[in-house]
């Protein structure tokens, strides 16, 4: 999913720094084993991006033991994750 920051940063002169879009971060769903709860975001949905310390591409669908980081990159956006589902609309469906 592409994401745009709520939140900029600051230059050195106390200035926004307009955020750029995440493009083709991976999103939450809830799964384990063979199950899976599937709930898919949806445009102006708000989550929260986390991103990892190291280069993550090497850990793909399948990996089961542990893998070098695919660089040297280290808490890069392109490390990223989107965990969605904070300070949307309030919701009608429920399971």
């Amino acid at each position: 999913m592409d994401c745009l920051p709520l939140v900029t940063q600051i230059d050195g002169y106390n200035k926004a720094v307009e955020p750029a879009t995440l493009f083709h971060l991976p999103f939450f769903r809830y799964h384990a084993g063979v199950c899976a709860f599937i709930v898919d975001l949806v445009p102006e949905d708000i989550g929260l991006a986390v991103f990892v310390q190291s280069d993550n591409s090497n850990v793909v669908q399948g990996t089961d033991e542990p893998r070098q980081p695919g660089s040297f990159r280290k808490y890069s956006v392109a490390d990223g994750f989107n965990v969605g589902g904070f300070l949307n609309q309030e919701p009608s469906v429920f399971v």
